[in-house]
């Protein structure tokens, strides 16, 4: 998750935010999911909707935003990693939003709701 606080740093000054609550309102997340992720050493497991809501805030690929998250489980350079390759190789904290990533990206490529 040290990737993706940096990445969050980066923002806020690219965007001359305040803060990280003022990062969190520009997103639309709750104050505390970004000050905990912030925070912790270990952070819960982040929801997808939170990579989700940063991601499309902040104009950046998703996939790239889960590899900040897990930046073990994939290989640099490497853009034909499958969800289960990812898996395989996740930290165990990380797994859950792969597992939600992954079942969001079928529900979108089958046409059914989010």
């Amino acid at each position: 998750m040290k990737l993706l606080r940096q990445f969050i740093d980066d923002q806020i000054a690219r965007k001359r935010l305040k803060s990280h609550a003022a990062f969190a309102r520009y997103v639309g997340v709750n104050q505390s999911v970004i000050s905990r992720l912030m925070s912790e050493v270990k952070p819960q497991s982040l929801r997808f909707d939170t990579l989700e809501k940063i991601a499309l805030r902040t104009e950046t690929d998703i996939g790239e935003l889960a590899r900040l998250v897990a930046p073990a489980a994939v290989r640099n350079g490497s853009d034909n990693r499958t969800i289960l390759e990812l898996v395989d190789k996740a930290a165990p904290e990380d797994l859950q939003l792969l597992v939600d990533f992954a079942r969001r990206l079928t529900e979108s490529q089958n046409g059914k709701p989010e």
